[in-house]
């Protein structure tokens, strides 16, 4: 009785897999049919009267094993990939040139995975230590990439959306350093510093009514290997949050009011940025 033989991947493609060629055995009978990974034509093939098993293998052009997957005689024949063929991708997420969980204050990623044809899968991630996340048990071929990065109260820090191409059995060799990826942030600070002064009868008020006549302005990102330092006049107006804090994270900020070249007043403080947070006005106490 003369029946079709019909065959397909499961979760991948042949291109992806590197699939070049499928062999259709039967029990008993042995080989029975052969043809290229993706079926272009239907098969049809004599079996004896009777229920029989068919076995599909596909091979690469070297000969080895990638897929496989049983079926009755008259159903398609669905080969899953062999595990050992999953992949992995190896991620360091920089923010503003940036890496780390404390100093941006990431707990955690949200991983989007989709494929071209729209499969897709959502991960959760935990943020730990210096921030890199493996994300593994990934098909070959291409996958699109969405990162959220996510505080604990579960704001959108930073995002990253990009297409990555995952090989065959891919895994983190020993040594090997993690793909830097920059993320984009969801927001910055906005408006610009303001300082106050207090004055023996704990009043806050301009620097101009405190004898100042200038303020040095310092800070660093925790993370970052640089700093900033502005100088301005008593009655300009101060940089704005976002020349000190690029995106969501933690500065380091030390202000000093000077009367010519004395100091006259300091604060320091250790801030943090989250989307929707307003930046705190800042109060100097005198020397």
């Amino acid at each position: 009785m003369e029946r079709p033989v019909r065959w397909r991947l499961a979760a991948t493609t042949c291109q992806e897999i590197g699939g070049a060629r499928v062999e259709i055995e039967a029990g008993g009978l042995g080989v029975v049919a052969h043809g290229p990974c993706q079926q272009t034509e239907l098969v049809k093939v004599a079996f004896p009267v009777g229920d029989r098993t068919l076995r599909a293998v596909l091979f690469d052009r070297d000969e080895r094993v990638l897929a496989s997957g049983t079926a009755q005689v008259g159903a398609v024949l669905v080969m899953r990939a062999n595990p050992q063929l999953r992949g992995s991708i190896w991620l360091w997420p920089h923010l503003s040139g940036v890496a780390g969980c404390d100093v941006l204050g990431i707990d955690r990623y949200r991983v989007v995975l989709k494929r071209p044809w729209g499969d897709q899968e959502t991960r959760q991630i935990a943020c730990r230590d210096a921030g890199d996340l493996m994300i593994d048990h990934l098909w070959p071929g291409a996958w699109e990439i969405s990162v959220e990065a996510r505080s604990v109260e579960g704001l959108v820090l930073a995002t990253h959306r990009a297409v990555r191409r995952i090989d065959p059995g891919k895994r983190r060799p020993e040594g090997e350093e993690p793909m830097r990826l920059d993320l984009e942030a969801s927001a910055q600070p906005e408006g610009r510093v303001v300082a106050r002064f207090e004055r023996e009868d704990q009043s806050l008020v301009a620097c101009d009514e405190v004898g100042l006549n200038r303020l040095v302005i310092k800070a660093r990102q925790l993370g970052a290997e640089r700093s900033v330092e502005f100088e301005r006049s008593c009655g300009d107006d101060l940089p704005e949050w976002s020349r000190l804090l690029a995106a969501s994270g933690s500065v380091d900020v030390v202000i000093e009011g000077l009367q010519d070249d004395q100091i006259l007043y300091r604060g320091a403080w250790t801030l943090r940025f989250v989307p929707g947070r307003v930046m705190p006005e800042l109060v100097l106490e005198p020397l």
